[in-house]
């Protein structure tokens, strides 16, 4: 409603404004002051036409983040993109990332996407960036936890600054990362060349005492030469104009939240304070850099022969060359915060879950009422995982697979955003390790088997070190023979368990269970088949070993002819 008012009145002012602008120049064009005087009024509706116009786009704004809240977000998304910060990153530090394996066996493409709701590409990045970076110290989670917390019950303050962020927006072929963390060729010549190059034309004015009309010679020679290097050398040729100015739109986003006084947000807005005053000019300088040409033929002469936007651009590179930290760090907090709003809203939409209870004196993980975040209507779980490690066993599709990635990504979200999908979750600090779906290569021209063996080496390499390994694997080396695998698997799961780790390993070979009774725990998920039914599976863990095996009643279920099924019974029978 408030909209449809903001435009009727925005028609009015206009409207408003062309009568008194006619008036003003049908009676007052004899009368010059009357004249003037009349154009002069005719400016005041036409401003207030653009605060209304203003007002509306900011109604709007508001409408659109308001319906949003509590929702996922169907934009499109450039994962590239999303993980450039984080590369930037972890090249420059040590911190304990989580691997590219991982990440694919967690499905956490489709976990980032379920939790992406950020307004600003920046946001996006930060995002991915703390799903690659479980933390290791408590006092770090209960921050985020507190402006997360914030964000969820201050409406009016989160809805002032999504509406900043909403104005900042989004990249969506390009991003600022790459400008602030990625050294780029410097042109200090060109900086030089283009001062001199714009004080030419004031120069052959100056002749105009001696020479008369004859200046325009030298004149139109400096027009020219500008004008080649405006075309040939300039701006365009050199920069992504979008990232810069995308840094504008970060800095005055700075500046409104300089204007913010929240106790919880004090250390941001402290943060802020200091660095929007050392780098306000840059965003000023900006506003001549990428400005849209053909509009004012007028200021794109002037634009051209002096090369405002050229000498905008080195100078503002240069700023930016000074100031790289502060802005990496403005970067960092827009993302932060445009982050956290985010995770707020996915707990919103989510409602019910748990903070982590985390145990540094020993091994281990309790969880009750486990769920899959990425699953509707999950089954719940209960484990509870001593020292050493847990053997889970099973039959196809009975869900060891997706339990195994609901225990992954439970650490992982205890570790980043200080919540767990469970009623119930006690667990040390944890490095996230996992081969639960390495796949062949035709490219690298690597078997099936061979990418195993690097799968669990780079896992065994972690094992002993500063963090314990959370170590999750589904079926070792499965793609060998039977012999050769369960003697390759007893040995591994000896070594890893006595090095910090602790294991949770998936299997269909059952002489495991009996080889490792010693130092591993036994759990089961179990199924049933029925002629009338199908298959039923309750998708429910149970302590113990699996008795039953489904792979040739799952063939007879799907249709595979009677004499297969048959055949393959019979050689189970003979065995």
């Amino acid at each position: 409603m408030k909209e449809k008012i903001y435009s009727n009145l925005k028609f009015l002012f206009l409207a408003a404004t062309a009568v008194v602008a006619y008036f003003s120049y049908t009676f007052g064009r004899n009368v010059d002051k009357i004249y003037y005087a009349g154009f002069l009024l005719a400016l005041i509706p036409l401003y207030c036409s653009h605060y209304f116009t203003k007002g509306r786009d900011r109604l709007k704004s508001l409408r659109i983040i308001e319906e949003s809240w509590g929702e996922p977000s169907n934009k499109k998304r450039n994962l590239e993109i999303a993980r450039r910060y984080f590369d930037f990153l972890s090249k420059e530090s040590k911190e304990v990332y989580m691997d590219d394996q991982t990440w694919e066996d967690l499905d956490m493409d489709e976990l980032y996407t379920m939790l992406d709701r950020n307004l600003t590409s920046s946001g996006e990045q930060v995002l991915y960036h703390y799903l690659r970076t479980p933390l290791f110290e408590e006092e770090a989670l209960l921050f985020r936890d507190k402006i997360i917390k914030l964000f969820q019950e201050d409406k009016e303050l989160r809805e002032r600054i999504q509406l900043a962020l909403h104005y900042v927006g989004r990249m969506k072929d390009d991003d600022l990362s790459s400008l602030l963390w990625k050294e780029t060729e410097s042109k200090p010549y060109m900086r030089l060349i283009s001062n001199v190059a714009a004080t030419l034309p004031l120069v052959t004015l100056l002749l105009v005492p001696f020479i008369g009309s004859l200046v325009f010679v030298p004149f139109v020679m400096c027009f020219g030469l500008n004008a080649y290097i405006h075309t040939n050398h300039g701006v365009k040729n050199d920069v992504s104009i979008k990232a810069l100015r995308y840094l504008s739109e970060i800095i005055r986003f700075a500046g409104l939240l300089c204007q913010e006084d929240n106790e919880t947000l004090k250390p941001y807005i402290e943060e802020v304070k200091d660095i929007y005053e050392k780098v306000k000019a840059i965003a000023r300088g900006n506003s001549n850099i990428g400005v849209a040409e053909g509009v004012d033929m007028l200021y794109d002469y002037g634009k051209t022969l002096f090369l405002i936007e050229e000498r905008s651009y080195y100078r503002v590179r240069e700023d930016i060359k000074k100031n790289r930290e502060l802005l990496k760090r403005l970067y960092r907090i827009v993302g932060e915060l445009d982050c956290f709003i985010s995770i707020a809203s996915y707990r919103e939409e989510l409602g019910d879950f748990t903070r982590p209870d985390f145990r540094t004196d020993q091994l281990g993980i309790k969880v009750e009422g486990l769920i899959h975040p990425l699953i509707e209507e999950a089954v719940p779980n209960n484990i509870s995982i001593g020292q050493g490690g847990v053997i889970i066993t099973g039959s196809n599709m009975s869900g060891k697979s997706t339990f195994l990635r609901s225990i992954g990504i439970s650490a992982l979200f205890a570790q980043t955003f200080y919540m767990v999908l469970a009623d119930k979750y006690q667990a040390p600090f944890y490095h996230i390790m996992t081969s639960i779906s390495p796949s062949d290569s035709v490219v690298d021209g690597k078997s099936y088997y061979l990418r195993e063996a690097e799968s669990i080496l780079r896992i065994l390499n972690q094992c002993g070190k500063k963090y314990p390994v959370l170590c999750i694997v589904d079926e070792i080396f499965r793609g060998t023979n039977p012999v050769e695998r369960i003697s390759a698997s007893a040995e591994i799961m000896e070594y890893i368990i006595k090095k910090n780790t602790t294991a949770i390993i998936a299997t269909h070979d059952l002489e495991l269970t009996e080889l490792m009774k010693d130092n591993y725990q036994c759990y089961y998920f179990k199924e049933d088949i029925s002629d009338h039914e199908g298959i039923q599976f309750d998708y429910k863990i149970r302590k113990g070993v699996s008795n039953t095996r489904n792979a040739i009643k799952l063939l007879a279920y799907l249709g595979y002819p009677e004499s297969i099924v048959q055949g393959a019974e019979e050689r189970v029978s003979r065995q």
